[in-house]
């Protein structure tokens, strides 16, 4: 635990950060959670979801103005299982009957750079993508009213805005993941996974190769739109604005939201103190890969781990018997377990005495 001076120290830094950046024109992207929620998933601004809307599925502003619902973000543990869960935005769109549930990420270290990142190590995002698609497939089928059929599910797109590719081979701008057999036949139109790397979006729109003929309408407007998403500065947000094909009004609102949203300490703060959401995706991410460990039958991995389970159940003056019946090894299992790890369980307990 940090003491008070540590901690008085940290909000000081803090305070630090927030005047130079200010200093420096700097703003707050609009992949972090607070400002993306400030002007998507507002009630209030109604007119800047409609227009991200519009841009992500290609439909007419006009078509969707009034035809579009927030539904709730947060799901109860007795609709989706032990844990409550949250998303940014979800939204129902009336007029293709669709479900959208929009996440975004923010990474800074990535985000301070132009280049195209792709996951070495892609663990804790990979469970990020699929945390995201449990919840919308339970979101979706409690949507259900009483007595009626699949038949009735409308289709969801789950759309990721994050600074990376998820598939190190991928040249685009975007991934897109279906259901598909083993011959690339699609089961179902009606489930889309998309995942459009802000980075790479901002790079083509800041060095003006999204303007080629390599790409079509649809395809400039989502550059733009994540270029908008990752702007780092009031001057990229202004010449972002003007290339994008919008109204006027719409364009002030952004612009007036990204402003009065800058102005908050407090979002400012949460923005340089991240901890928390990362040691949440590394969590997640361990359990993870510890499970699917298991699961591809790492013979090695499991012995390691139910020795060291046995040990410290050992060290912790637990009955044979009830070593056996928590470790599900059988007493023969346990007994040379303990045996031949004797020299260190000396170790172990002065580890556990410290």
């Amino acid at each position: 635990m940090e003491t008070e001076l540590e901690e008085k120290n940290k909000k000081e830094e803090i305070k630090r950060k927030i005047r130079k950046a200010r200093k420096n024109g700097e703003i707050l992207p609009l992949t972090t959670d607070d400002c993306f929620k400030i002007m998507f998933a507002n009630q209030a601004h109604l007119e800047t979801l409609t227009f991200l809307i519009s841009k992500v599925l290609n439909l007419k502003y006009d078509m969707l103005k009034g035809n579009i619902r927030l539904e709730p973000t947060k799901v109860t543990k007795t609709e989706i299982g032990k844990k409550q869960e949250e998303r940014d935005l979800v939204v129902y769109v009336k007029p293709i009957e669709t479900k959208l549930i929009i996440e975004v990420t923010y990474d800074k270290e990535l985000l301070d750079h132009l280049g195209e990142y792709f996951l070495e190590n892609r663990d804790d995002y990979i469970i990020k993508i699929l945390r995201d698609l449990y919840y919308a497939s339970a979101v979706h089928g409690n949507s259900l009213g009483k007595g009626e059929g699949y038949d009735k599910l409308n289709a969801l797109f789950l759309l990721e805005f994050n600074p990376y590719f998820i598939d190190k081979d991928h040249k685009e701008f975007y991934e897109e993941y279906q259901l598909r057999n083993k011959y690339g036949h699609i089961l179902t139109e009606n489930i889309k996974i998309i995942n459009i790397n802000v980075v790479k979006c901002r790079k083509l729109w800041y060095y003006n190769t999204y303007k080629s003929d390599e790409f079509d309408d649809h395809e400039k407007d989502l550059i733009l739109l994540g270029a908008l998403l990752s702007a780092k500065n009031i001057e990229e947000v202004d010449r972002c604005l003007q290339d994008i094909n919008t109204t006027l009004e719409i364009k002030k609102l952004i612009k007036g939201v990204i402003v009065k949203m800058n102005n908050n300490d407090e979002a400012w703060g949460r923005f340089y103190d991240p901890k928390e959401e990362r040691k949440r995706l590394n969590d997640s991410a361990l359990a993870y890969s510890r499970k699917r460990g298991l699961k591809e039958g790492k013979e090695i991995g499991i012995k390691e781990t139910k020795q060291e389970m046995v040990l410290a159940m050992y060290t912790k003056n637990l009955s044979l018997e009830d070593i056996e019946e928590i470790s599900g090894l059988s007493q023969e299992e346990v007994e040379t377990i303990i045996n031949s790890s004797i020299n260190d369980l000396e170790g172990y307990k002065q580890s556990e005495r410290k």
